[in-house]
């Protein structure tokens, strides 16, 4: 079994997954243990294109997984993750707002820490945010947390950072039963792993805000709220 399997969804980007599979295999990450699996969710741009050529020769044990439709965030890492054959299984966001050195810190909290989920916390006191989002973005963000808090699904003061990481079983435990396909995905997931007791370690980050991010806050923000309602149900139902 491979040590490592590091997921990265993809959905319309053709214009930076270059960059993203350059900065991945000049890092410490690119090593034989260690595969990545590229998920694309369905783009209509040349997003596998693009991906197939940046990683030919560039070192990284890479898988490529088409989903033939748009379905959401959520999808696209539960595929990804469940594929994953490593012992420790993790996922960052395209955009690597989370940078290499931020995935090695979580990947060690599960490997070394005994977490059986590492997650990244811009709210963390001493993560390291160079670069802020937009106030809207930001707002919208709080104002999400503090839904979630109050409908009782976590006490975790940052669900959406797009960098998490799991041990192979609680991985399995957590994303098979999945059914929050778009971006509140993060939330039904921690909301199980605080149900079932699972060990959860908050681990600061360095992170930076990216442009041309495909979370529109308002739109988004109204369909994540939603979805919030449901897993709340859900997870009262068992």
């Amino acid at each position: 079994m491979l040590r490592r399997s590091i997921v990265v969804p993809l959905y319309q980007e053709s214009a930076r997954v270059g960059g993203t599979v350059r900065r991945l295999a000049d890092s410490d990450l690119c090593r034989p243990d260690t595969e990545f699996l590229f998920v694309d969710d369905g783009s209509t741009d040349d997003t596998v294109a693009v991906l197939e050529g940046a990683l030919a020769g560039s070192g990284l044990q890479a898988q490529v997984i088409r989903l033939g439709t748009n379905q959401g965030k959520g999808a696209a890492v539960r595929t990804g993750v469940l594929a994953g054959r490593g012992s420790t299984v993790a996922f960052v966001d395209a955009d690597l707002s989370s940078p290499p050195a931020a995935i090695a810190q979580v990947l060690r909290a599960v490997e070394e820490q005994g977490a059986q989920v590492a997650l990244a916390s811009r709210a963390h006191p001493t993560s390291d945010i160079t670069v802020r989002q937009p106030l809207a973005r930001e707002t919208a963000g709080k104002t999400f947390n503090r839904l979630i808090r109050l409908l009782g699904l976590t006490t975790l003061p940052d669900t959406q950072c797009g960098l998490k990481a799991f041990d192979r079983g609680t991985a399995r435990a957590l994303f098979e039963p999945l059914r929050t396909t778009r971006f509140a995905f993060d939330v039904e997931v921690l909301a199980r792993a605080q149900q079932q007791g699972r060990r959860i370690t908050v681990v600061p980050t360095e992170w930076a805000h990216v442009e041309e991010s495909r979370v529109a806050p308002l739109r988004d923000g109204l369909r994540m709220a939603w979805d919030a309602l449901r897993v709340r149900w859900a997870l009262r139902k068992g």
